[in-house]
Parts: structure tokens; C-alpha cells; sequence
């Protein structure tokens, strides 16, 4: 069950403001307006679901702190966990638009999140262009990162999908500041990592101990090693590209283009 917390000290909001400065160039007036609407946060315990596909959505949910992903469940209970959420990652602003969630949303541990209601957001982005070309740019990412998926379930070989989405997590997290040396966590079991790459689970054990075997990744209790960036980027055909933000069009789209939302 979802709870309501108190503020709690500003280094919750530190991956949120990483995430938005790699989206769109943001002034200080429009990271007190973003930190004002998280102010308000909520806690979900870990293993449980926060809601699901085709429920009304009302609000976009900002991660502050924890992991989770976003998943579809076929009527006889199969999963595809189809994004995995970092602290600082933005989820279901496709769902305030039509306001119906159109993925379920999973908390992986426990989660600290700010949900901003539909009238709130449309207020926050038209005082604040560029908060509305980050939100913008974090839908194209989304796009773009869910091509990415697509090419490993039609494409790649289960070592390469494996490979491939250990390079993104760890490309992901060191863009918010949530890596150490070349570590991150990884909060997923086996049987998550199966659902997200459609792979058994048999695969999955073999594409590790592969891994493993080569000396390209560490994997313990939930903690990814990268132990050869180079040589695992080349065996997962892995171009970091696509999760790039160019800054001088970020720059560009915060002055005249703007993401408005009707309340």
C-alpha cells in the first residue's frame, strides 16, 4: 500500500535534476518550480504494484528514489516488463494524455516517487518551456530506447540482449549519478531479466555465465560490474547513441516549441 511521506533531505531530487538537465537546459527558476512539485512524495514497499494498464491515470510519477518498471500481462498471467525505471526517470506521461495508464507500473524495491497531477503539469510546463521540451525529449527517448528493445527480441542473440541491456542500465545510471567507478545496481532476479528480454530462464543463467566466463560483466546480489566496457559494448553491438541528448538542439527546444497539456 502507497503512503504519503514527508519532505525528506534535497538528495532525493538529485537524480530527478540530473535527468532533467540531460533532457533540456534548465534555468534555476525552473528547477525550484520542478523541485516545488515534487515536494510532495510517496512511498511504495518493494515487489508491489502501483497500478495497472488501463486504470484512469491522472499523473505523471517522477522517481526519486528506488526501481521499477513498466509491464503488460497477457490474460494467462505471462509478463513483459517492457522498461526498466531508474531513480530520476519520468513514467506514463502517454497515460495523462489519454488519461488511461497504458503500461502497469511495478516497484522492484522500495520506491520514493512524486505523482504531478494532469492541471498541475500543464501549468508547471507552459510557465516553464523547458521543463515542457525535457518532458517532450524524455518521450522521444522513451520511443527510442523501446526501438532498441525491439531490435534485441527480433534481432539479437540472448548473450547479445543481455549484454546490450547491462551497456544501457549502466550508461542510464552513470548519466544521474547513480554509478561507482564502473558499478551500478541492477535490482533485477533472473526471472525479471527473462520477462524484459523474452528469453527463458534457462537462457538467461547460460548469457551470464557467459558473460561471466569472458571477463566482460561481475553480477552479485544485485550489483553490475562492468569489467571490460569496451569488449562487452562490441559482443552486445552496443552504441550508447541513441541515449544521448544533444544540447545545443535541448537548447533550441525550450524557446518558442513547448509541451502543452490541456487540464
Amino acid at each position: 500500500m502507497e503512503t504519503p511521506v514527508m519532505p525528506e533531505p534535497i538528495i532525493l531530487t538529485a537524480p530527478v535534476l540530473a535527468q532533467f538537465r540531460q533532457l533540456a537546459l534548465i534555468t534555476n527558476d525552473d528547477e525550484a518550480a520542478l523541485l516545488g512539485a515534487l515536494s510532495i512524495r510517496r512511498r511504495m514497499a518493494a515487489k508491489s504494484e502501483i497500478y495497472r494498464a488501463s486504470e484512469h491515470a491522472s499523473s505523471v510519477c517522477i522517481i526519486q528514489q528506488g526501481y521499477a518498471y513498466r509491464f503488460m500481462d497477457l490474460p494467462d498471467g505471462r509478463r513483459q516488463i517492457t522498461e526498466l525505471l531508474l531513480p530520476g526517470d519520468i513514467c506514463d506521461l502517454g497515460g495523462v494524455a489519454t488519461q488511461s495508464a497504458d503500461h502497469g507500473f511495478f516497484a522492484l524495491t522500495t520506491l520514493v516517487y512524486s505523482e504531478i497531477k494532469r492541471q498541475s503539469l500543464a501549468a508547471l510546463v507552459n510557465c516553464h518551456p523547458c521543463l515542457g521540451a525535457a518532458l517532450a525529449r524524455a518521450a522521444v527517448l522513451k520511443r527510442t530506447m523501446l526501438y532498441e528493445r525491439i531490435i534485441s527480441l527480433g534481432q539479437r542473440s540472448a548473450r547479445e540482449r543481455l549484454g546490450h541491456l547491462f551497456c544501457e542500465v549502466f550508461v542510464r545510471s552513470r548519466a544521474v549519478g547513480l554509478t561507482s567507478g564502473m558499478q551500478c545496481r541492477l535490482p533485477m532476479n533472473q526471472g525479471d531479466l527473462a520477462d524484459m528480454l523474452g528469453l527463458s530462464l534457462v537462457h538467461i543463467n547460460r548469457s551470464v555465465m557467459a558473460l561471466r566466463t569472458e571477463g566482460l560483466i561481475r553480477l552479485n546480489s544485485h550489483l553490475l560490474t562492468i569489467v571490460d566496457s569496451k569488449r562487452l559494448q562490441e559482443a552486445a553491438n552496443f552504441n550508447p547513441k541513441y541515449l544521448q541528448i544533444d544540447c545545443g538542439n535541448a537548447k533550441r527546444a525550450c524557446a518558442p516549441e513547448r509541451l502543452i497539456l490541456v487540464a
